[in-house]
């Protein structure tokens, strides 16, 4: 969520760039918590998918009368609420978990 808003009003190409960044960073989340990942877990296109249902749920985006994906689940929709409502603390927590990856 917090990369969704962050790149939201950036070229397609640096928001394509982030999208491989958190690909990469969840590929090896999941690879240190023992999981199985092959070319389709968590690649660009499902990081793209993942922030078509963050526009569909951004109040912005929805005034502009611009839509995202249909099929944002309750999760997602709960994630992007608690955003809404504490968005340094969830910028925290992403900075946190990013640096815990890139080791710095």
């Amino acid at each position: 969520v917090s990369e969704y808003y962050r790149t939201k009003n950036l070229s397609k190409e640096e928001k394509k760039r982030s999208m491989a960044f958190i690909s990469k960073l969840l590929r090896i989340r999941a690879e240190e918590l023992g999981l199985s990942v092959d070319d389709r877990y968590r690649n660009i296109a499902w990081i793209m998918m993942k922030f078509g249902n963050m526009k569909a749920l951004d109040p912005e985006e929805i005034e502009a009368g611009h839509s995202g994906l249909k099929n944002v689940s309750v999760l997602e929709k709960d994630i992007v609420d608690e955003y809404h409502e504490s968005p340094i603390k969830i910028n925290q927590e992403a900075y946190l978990n990013i640096m815990r990856y890139v080791g710095i």
